[in-house]
């Protein structure tokens, strides 16, 4: 185990390394270091590794995932309270996690905004998600007005990647066109980075992995099967195609939407999923400072003993 001390040393030179990675623009936003693009990151034993999601975007390897029992803009990160929601968020980027999972499904966007407003914005990476289905908002058709409503909520110029939530059916494409061309626009416009889409079974990530709009992908991967449609190796193979066809690999559930809570078992899921080379960056529901620790401590663990086993 890793002793306080030597993880608040660690977490520190993770946080350095961070902080130099992103240059900003004349123009005020956010570039990424031009670099060649990679069909897959290279393995690293830092559990805060920055990793390549699409050209433009790049983030830490664990970011927080506010939408947890998400539903109606509610979460378990909203139903801790606004105070304790917000300082949850500084907690993580505190910590050295700089990537930031919301959706207008979770109303964690004015959370998140807050939390963040005196830090540098190059400095973090946001997600966001329009709701496509029925319920929420009248103008969910529509990607400009949604995604300039979330622009004000979060208090930001600009959204390194959103995507279109919850998308099950095969023929999701034809479903969400009318949103795919608006974000298409709104990427062209500098307004956001990259778009995509979350995916809720293994069909529709598997037509995501190869249609050409798609520039990164929510998977739900666990070595559990909670809360995942498909067998992790068929998961994992769509996976691997997305990135062979040039897309980020977001995967959630990793945890299984917290219903896996065993040391051992965290531990054995969190192997599974960041040792392999399917997955980009994950996305994580923290509640507490030491739920963030005790992640990353997992984390480190495992990615040191990857990285020994590969140097045997």
């Amino acid at each position: 185990m890793m002793s306080q001390n030597r993880r608040r040393e660690f977490l520190k030179s993770s946080l350095l390394a961070t902080a130099g990675a992103f240059v900003p623009a004349a123009s005020g936003r956010a570039e990424v270091a031009a670099e060649p693009i990679a069909v897959k990151n290279p393995f690293s034993a830092d559990p805060l590794a920055l990793r390549r999601l699409t050209p433009t975007v790049q983030a830490t390897r664990v970011g927080l995932g506010t939408g947890m029992a998400g539903y109606s803009r509610s979460s378990e990160l909203t139903r801790l309270g606004h105070d304790e929601a917000v300082a949850q968020v500084r907690r993580c980027y505190d910590s050295g996690i700089r990537l930031f999972d919301l959706a207008d499904l979770y109303g964690t966007h004015q959370i998140v905004g807050e939390a963040l407003r005196d830090k540098p914005r190059d400095s973090y990476t946001l997600i966001t998600k329009i709701w496509p289905h029925d319920g929420l908002d009248p103008n969910e058709k529509d990607a400009d007005l949604c995604v300039k409503r979330f622009l004000q909520e979060i208090g930001t110029d600009y959204i390194d990647v959103v995507q279109i939530h919850c998308q099950s059916d095969p023929q999701w494409p034809t479903q969400v066109a009318a949103l795919m061309e608006g974000l298409e626009k709104l990427k062209e416009q500098g307004l956001i980075r990259a778009h995509g889409v979350t995916t809720h079974s293994l069909v529709a990530s598997q037509v995501a992995a190869e249609h050409p709009w798609v520039d990164t992908i929510h998977f739900r991967i666990n070595n559990k099967d909670i809360r995942m449609d498909g067998t992790l190796e068929e998961n994992r193979q769509a996976a691997m195609l997305a990135q062979k066809n040039g897309k980020g690999v977001i995967v959630m559930k990793v945890l299984g939407e917290g219903q896996i809570t065993d040391p051992e078992e965290q531990k054995s899921t969190i192997r599974a999923v960041a040792c392999h080379p399917s997955t980009d960056v994950m996305v994580v529901a923290f509640k507490t400072q030491e739920h963030i620790d005790s992640f990353l401590e997992k984390l480190a663990e495992v990615l040191k003993e990857e990285e020994a086993a590969q140097n045997a």
